[in-house]
């Protein structure tokens, strides 16, 4: 299964001042602005600390995903000690945990990532009181 999300941006257009789908609080004649939100599919991507991140992005750390979060604390999200996932806990003022992606074969086959020998098998037998 594929990991996506939806990233949406506004954008902040001209209109018809006498339209009934422009906001004119001014009663201008000319000069109307709208924002319009454009929203697209994209692949959830693995943290890199070199990439520039933005609020809404959203990145995987292993199956884990995280988003940026707005403005002021998304301004975090470039900072690598914000890495989310970190034991320390601080990536929590820049991002947010957002679900798990599917696990299972992705579009581009990567290999296993180092840190798989870091998680102990938790086999617990059935209790039989």
């Amino acid at each position: 299964g594929s990991c996506d999300y939806l990233k949406c941006t506004s954008v902040s257009t001209d209109c018809q001042c006498d339209s009934s789908d422009c906001p004119n609080p001014h009663g201008l004649p000319v000069g109307c602005t709208k924002t319009v939100q454009s929203c697209e599919s994209e692949a959830v991507e693995p943290y890199s600390s070199t990439r520039i991140y933005v609020y809404g992005d959203v990145v995987r750390v292993g199956l884990d995903r995280y988003v940026c979060l707005g403005y002021p604390f998304g301004l975090w999200c470039n900072n690598p000690s914000y890495q989310p996932g970190l034991m320390d806990g601080i990536w929590s003022d820049a991002w947010r945990q957002d679900g798990v992606c599917p696990s299972g074969p992705t579009q581009s086959p990567t290999p296993p990532a180092p840190s798989t020998s870091s998680q102990s098998p938790t086999t617990k037998a059935p209790s039989t009181s």
